[in-house]
């Protein structure tokens, strides 16, 4: 039938571009080899990235990833950094182009072995009384302590440390409570969230290139490959799944 031998032609017409598409892809694919500089904190650098940067590397042996764990952002556009995981309310600078992985607000949490042990302070009123681990580095314990001095608790810091990946070990030990990003510690499984995020707090985790990096081989791989895997890890162990009962 003549209806039936123009579908047939229409399937082919779309195939034909479907394949190339496909092919570009994979050529692309195997194309892509170099250096690309990935900018992120070290907090994400050294919990969620290794597992996803092991896979990249024996999925793409020939890019070789530099990273860069500086705390105070690079500029993209004048080319400190291929590629950046970056907490933001919203970025910053010309050119960026990239993807919003997922909500990353900042809030307290404890270990589970803290928690049995002491309890979990569900209010700000409660939390009198909890040794706190400051810290962070600059950056981050400016608004930490601004947040501490507000709600009169800064005289319950009991250490301090110089970054943020010293206090993840610290809350793990059963030290005390820390601010940490929510995107890491409601992954993990030792964690309690004791107060719930600010509402409406904008702060998100984004992955970021400049425009014109954006089609370079071994650039678009990478991108592809981490917003991938950083998006299938957003859908998964809620936040809700990680408080204890």
């Amino acid at each position: 039938p003549r209806g039936g031998e123009a579908l047939v032609e229409q399937a082919r017409g779309v195939k034909a571009p479907a394949n190339s598409f496909a092919e570009a892809s994979g050529a692309q694919a195997r194309d892509a080899s170099g250096t690309v500089r990935l900018t992120t904190l070290e907090i994400y650098a050294e919990t969620i990235l290794p597992p996803i940067l092991r896979d990249l590397h024996i999925a793409h042996p020939a890019i070789h990833i530099e990273l860069d764990t500086a705390e105070e952002p690079r500029d993209l556009a004048a080319g400190a950094a291929d590629v950046a995981l970056r907490g933001s309310n919203a970025p910053t600078g010309g050119g960026l182009v990239g993807r919003r992985i997922a909500p990353d607000p900042w809030t307290l949490y404890c270990s589970r072995d803290y928690a049995e042990a002491h309890g979990v302070p569900r209010t700000r009123a409660e939390l009198a009384g909890h040794p706190l681990i400051g810290g962070g580095g600059d950056k981050v314990w400016r608004r930490y302590r601004a947040w501490l001095e507000r709600h009169g608790l800064e005289g319950s810091v009991a250490i301090q440390h110089a970054s943020v990946t010293g206090m993840l070990p610290g809350v793990r030990s059963g030290f005390g409570l820390a601010v940490l990003p929510s995107f890491v510690a409601d992954r993990d499984p030792g964690l309690v969230r004791c107060l719930p995020p600010v509402e409406g707090d904008p702060a998100s985790l984004w992955l970021l290139t400049h425009e014109r990096l954006r089609h370079t081989p071994r650039v678009r791989v990478v991108m592809d490959f981490l917003g991938d895997r950083l998006t299938r890890l957003a859908r998964q162990a809620p936040a809700k799944e990680r408080q204890a009962t």
